[in-house]
């Protein structure tokens, strides 16, 4: 039996979201396990949609099963997401592949950087040190590193890519045989604005929902059809600047020592947030302030909402404790069945049972932060998997 994986945001689902699904199903005919992203997306904005709306999206084009990826891993760097995802596909027990857009289909150059990434070769290492001390960005210096050791080196910059790597260094760094598959990334690219025939990237169309501009054509029409349902029963649209006096609230009450303990924040940087922020008024002029080449404006996102959310450096390196499920289908039913037997992590439907739990406890605080601004979303003690017909 071929049970396949998708680590995924759906934010929101698109055209090529469903072209993934579609390539997935050929690889993995007996089902698809999409693992989601909940309230947040890993270059830390909050999720368009609740993820309700998303499990439902993903379930009505293609996938059979969806779980939550916990919020400690979906507000991570790339290594520490593609991580939390695969030790917790692993936990499954039943998953056979793991399939995962890129822009360039080459998984065995993609194999080889992961293997440099992982093993550190000296003059990868070497090189490294002396681009930072040159001033270069970590990416641009890694980028110069990979060129001394690999002749394909630009692949690793790539989004999609950089992302692949890591799912391929988390599968070999816990011996899975879970299979990799990469599938090139069609349309447009990860950044573009624009859009290409009925192709458009997840942060366009976002950009354009946000805008009150058109979005459909980028959609599958089930998709569009479970938005636009959700929107007459007063499920809003979300970004970080509607949420700006939560963030800037919660990080200008902070002490530096506070700060200092938030997942990320290294080598004094909590000084420069603290300085920051006691300067600075609109969450816009508090990321650009805090910005530099080394510290992305992705990374500073992230490191914004951790306080609301609680998650310090103690939860760094934390392994999935539990796998929680979103939403299914009859197919999907079955999968779980089959993993009844053959899972390591337990299997949770019901948060009840996840009243104890440290990891859940910040997808619960997760969930409360955002139901301040969707007004639709239930605490998550009072919620159930969704159940699809096929």
């Amino acid at each position: 039996m071929r049970i396949g994986a998708i680590v995924s945001e759906w934010n929101p689902f698109h055209n090529g979201h469903q072209y993934l699904l579609e390539n997935a199903r050929q690889i993995a005919p007996d089902g698809i396990v999409c693992i989601m992203s909940g309230s947040f997306a890993q270059r830390g904005q909050i999720a368009v949609m609740n993820k309700w709306e998303r499990t439902k999206m993903a379930l009505s084009n293609g996938a059979d099963l969806v779980l939550e990826l916990p919020c400690i891993y979906a507000l991570s760097p790339a290594a520490g997401f593609a991580a939390g995802a695969v030790a917790s596909l692993e936990g499954m027990g039943v998953i056979t592949d793991l399939i995962f857009g890129t822009e360039d289909d080459d998984l065995e150059t993609l194999t080889s950087i992961a293997d440099v990434l992982e093993n550190e070769p000296p003059a990868f290492t070497s090189t490294i040190l002396e681009e930072l001390k040159l001033g270069k960005s970590f990416p641009t210096a890694q980028d110069t590193a990979l060129a001394s050791v690999l002749s394909e080196s630009h692949v690793a910059s790539r989004p999609n890519n950089i992302l692949a790597i890591e799912y391929l260094r988390a599968l070999g760094k816990i011996g899975s045989p879970i299979s990799p598959h990469s599938v090139r990334r069609i349309g447009t690219g990860h950044h573009d604005i624009k859009s290409e025939g009925n192709f458009a990237s997840a942060q366009a169309i976002r950009t354009r929902m946000l805008q009150n501009e058109p979005y459909e054509n980028f959609l599958p029409p089930i998709a569009v059809d479970i938005i636009q349902k959700a929107r007459q029963n007063g499920t809003p649209f979300l970004a970080n600047n509607i949420a700006e006096t939560v963030l800037l609230s919660c990080i200008k009450t902070k002490t530096v020592q506070e700060i200092g303990r938030i997942s990320e924040v290294t080598e004094g940087l909590e000084n420069r947030i603290y300085r920051t922020a006691m300067q600075t008024k609109t969450l816009d002029e508090l990321i650009l302030s805090i910005k530099t080449k080394r510290y992305t404006r992705t990374k500073i996102e992230r490191i914004l909402w951790k306080p609301a959310l609680g998650i310090t450096k103690e939860n760094d390196n934390s392994l999935p404790t539990y796998i929680r499920v979103l939403g299914m289908n009859e197919r999907g039913k079955s999968i779980l069945a089959a993993a009844k037997y053959a899972a390591t992590l337990p299997i949770i439907g019901k948060p009840s049972l996840l009243q104890n739990d440290d990891i859940f406890a910040i997808e619960a605080r997760a969930t409360s932060l955002c139901s301040l601004l969707d007004a639709t979303l239930k605490p998550e003690f009072q919620t159930s998997p969704i159940v699809m017909k096929q």
